[in-house]
């Protein structure tokens, strides 16, 4: 385990077997998760298939612990990507708990992850921020790594009608 900036942090990578640490990054994750206008996020769903992803070695959960409990995740996978065939380090989930938001937790784990994606040969890095839910100034820490804006997503619930 790699200590954080501060001494009562400490960041983790999980390991297949560590499900229950998925629970708390699932609550984490799920009270700002809202796809579509609705809330539809499957806590167990999640648990499931990070769990499976770990057990696969397909990708990598992180997580920052403040006197045990989990107050920050990141996870995300290196793969080609489906478009240009290159292979890409992707964000798949990146949450820190409102109260932890601001002291550099985010970008700990978003260094940590672009380190791992680069060791994994990636050639390329691709994360997201949610507009209703980041602030602006993510944008710019972005753009100041080298990040550019490639792409904006829609989500639209589908109804019983829409059959």
């Amino acid at each position: 385990m790699a200590e954080c900036a501060r001494d009562e942090l400490v960041l983790e990578e999980l390991r297949a077997g560590q499900v229950t640490d998925l629970v708390p990054v699932a609550a984490l994750h799920a009270a700002e998760s809202h796809f579509g206008g609705r809330d539809t996020f499957d806590m167990d769903g999640f648990v499931r298939t990070w769990q499976s992803v770990l057990e696969d070695g397909a990708g990598r959960v992180m997580v920052v612990r403040s006197g045990g409990d989990v107050v920050a995740g990141f996870a995300g996978v290196v793969a080609p990507d489906f478009m240009t065939g290159a292979l890409t380090g992707t964000e798949m989930f990146f949450v820190v708990h409102p109260a932890w938001r601001g002291r550099g937790l985010g970008m700990t784990l978003f260094e940590d992850f672009e380190s791992w994606a680069v060791g994994e040969g990636a050639e390329f890095i691709k994360t997201s921020w949610r507009h209703a839910t980041m602030p602006e100034y993510i944008r710019d820490s972005y753009a100041r790594r080298g990040y550019v804006p490639s792409e904006t997503t829609y989500w639209r619930a589908v109804n019983e009608s829409d059959s």
